[in-house]
Parts: structure tokens; sequence; C-alpha cells
């Protein structure tokens, strides 16, 4: 029980930030190489690290490396888990699914 409980503090925190929901959000339709993030993002290569980091330890996403690039996807274990918590944010859904609000990516405005 206290195994589950600190699993469940971890995805909470992994998805709290609205920088690494964008991330997944990014990742939902599939793999993308870590420099593809970056630019879709406009992050830093720093801040991205920090953020897979975190994502990486709530095993809501797995890596692979190809050469010198690093690949990120959705972990098939956290799907379910992401559709709960982010819902039509996280499969991208837009006005249907939001009542007309379509979400772009915000670090201030980002709807949890």
């Amino acid at each position: 029980m206290l195994m589950e409980f600190f699993i469940g503090t971890r995805i909470a925190r992994a998805v709290a930030d609205p920088e690494r929901a964008a991330v997944l959000k990014t990742l939902a339709p599939g793999e993308l190489s870590a420099g593809e993030l970056e630019r879709r993002l406009g992050m830093t290569s720093e801040t991205l690290r920090a953020h897979l980091e975190t994502l990486l330890e709530a095993a809501l996403i797995e890596t692979r490396s190809e050469g010198c690039t690093l690949y990120c996807r959705i972990s098939e274990r956290s799907e379910g888990i992401l559709d709960n918590l982010l819902g039509p944010y996280y499969h991208g859904r837009g006005r249907e699914a939001t009542g007309g609000t379509r979400f772009t990516y915000s670090p201030k405005t980002l709807p949890l």
C-alpha cells in the first residue's frame, strides 16, 4: 500500500508541471527524438533533460538510444494513467472534447 502511494505521488508530481504535461502531449502520437522535442516545445537541452528524468522516474515514458540520438515515447503501461489524468488535453481532441476550448501550449495557461 505504501509503495502504491509512493508511485502515485511520483506520477502526480510528473504531470502537475505544465511543461512536463506538454512533453507528454507532444509524445502522445508516437516516439520522437529529444532534439525534435526541444524544437517543438522551444526548450533547452538542459530543461528537457530535467523533465525527461522526472517522467522516467514516474515510469510515464521510455527512452532508447540510437547512435548519439535519444528517442522518447510514452510507456505502454502509462497510457491509461495519462488518459485518466490529462483526458482530452493528452489526446489533443480540441474543441469537441473540451466544450469549445482549443488547448495550445503555454507554461502559464496550460489547463490541467
